[in-house]
């Protein structure tokens, strides 16, 4: 093993030993980037030793040693947390030079997911946050416009327990980057008036749509009422043979 190394085109420096003990007292002082396991070592043979091994040195490549007749130990390996397994009877300085530079690659490829994963995970933790104290309604919708996440003021808005509406098809219409307004009855057959505004964003990974649903129902109820009002003024104004002139609050005419 040894004279393999010697001869692969990497800048590393080198320790050796012969029992699981010795090298686990060694990684407890030193920190290494590549660690070359045997599973047959005298004081420690087949996937305990690998456990051994990574619970003090998790930052570092392992590639296993197994002998050609123990392929599911070797796999077994992998699934362990190994990047990689060599068999002892088949070792050259090419192959095991062409397995070290893989292992590195695909440990600092698994780590960079990693980060980017929990960074992800992280903004999903902080916008989960924000939905479930906003006080407008915000579901989360999949590309089938399955609901996958809803804060409480939707669920309140839809009159549903959120986790029953969790892979429900949103009901409503929407209309790409507009803002539209829509008429929901409530379980009193009250009519509920919702401005609804939708974006793009990533969630868990994928394409989703974030929708906003603000319930404006009494601010158009005002204006309506405005409306009406300012119809039954005018009408009375109408019914008044005396010259009336009708300012608004900077003094200008709205109506003789």
């Amino acid at each position: 093993m040894a004279e393999y190394l010697d001869h692969i085109d990497l800048n590393f420096n080198i320790s050796i030993v012969k029992r699981l003990a010795d090298g686990i007292h060694l990684l407890d002082q030193n920190r290494f980037d590549v660690i070359l396991l045997d599973l047959s070592l005298p004081d420690s043979r087949g996937i305990d030793s690998l456990r051994s091994v990574m619970k003090v040195a998790s930052e570092a490549v392992i590639i296993v040693l197994t002998g050609a007749d123990e392929e599911e130990l070797s796999l077994e390996a992998l699934q362990v947390g190994a990047q990689d397994y060599l068999y002892k009877d088949r070792l050259n300085e090419e192959i095991l030079g062409r397995s070290i530079r893989y292992a590195i690659e695909r440990f600092n490829l698994k780590r960079q997911l990693e980060t980017h994963n929990t960074e992800i995970q992280y903004r999903e933790t902080l916008l989960r946050r924000i939905f479930d104290a906003n006080t407008d309604a915000m579901l989360i919708l999949g590309s089938d416009y399955d609901i996958k996440f809803l804060n409480p003021a939707a669920g309140e808005l839809m009159e549903a327990e959120p986790e029953r509406l969790v892979g429900e098809v949103f009901p409503f219409e929407i209309k790409g980057g507009e803002v539209t307004e829509l008429e929901i009855p409530d379980l009193q057959n009250k009519t509920r008036i919702v401005e609804l505004s939708a974006v793009d964003l990533i969630w868990e990974g994928e394409s989703a749509l974030l929708v906003i649903l603000r319930d404006i129902t009494l601010p158009r109820s005002a204006e309506l009422a405005l409306k009406h009002e300012k119809e039954r003024l005018s009408a009375t104004l109408d019914t008044i043979v005396d010259a009336v002139i009708t300012t608004d609050q900077s003094g200008a005419v709205e109506r003789l």
